[in-house]
């Protein structure tokens, strides 16, 4: 979660821009404001970078070309046999994949 979740905050912004300022004023003191919901996402990239999670997908043995598996995987595993994972921008295998490879 910890590689993943940063960039999947941000593909669910346009969505949940209000929940992610409020997590970076509970958790950092980010003031309201246009740019809160990226401020409480960048916070959150530095707490884990300063817990040592500066590890990207590829840290840890993936590679560009499984990319589009995991993503297609993602989805047929997790979907509930939907054609995207339910989110509060629906996933499809494309925005599961643009998550990865934001994550790379």
């Amino acid at each position: 979660l910890a590689l993943l979740w940063p960039h999947y905050l941000r593909i669910i912004a346009q969505k949940r821009e209000a929940k992610i300022a409020r997590l970076g004023h509970v958790l950092w003191g980010i003031s309201a404001g246009d740019s809160a919901a990226e401020k409480s996402v960048s916070g959150l990239e530095l707490w884990l970078k300063n817990r040592g999670f500066t590890q990207r997908l590829r840290d840890v043995g993936v590679t560009q070309a499984l990319i589009p598996s995991m993503a297609a995987d993602a989805v047929r595993l997790s979907g509930g046999g939907r054609s995207f994972l339910d989110a509060p921008v629906p996933l499809s295998a494309e925005k599961c994949e643009a998550v990865y490879r934001a994550a790379y």
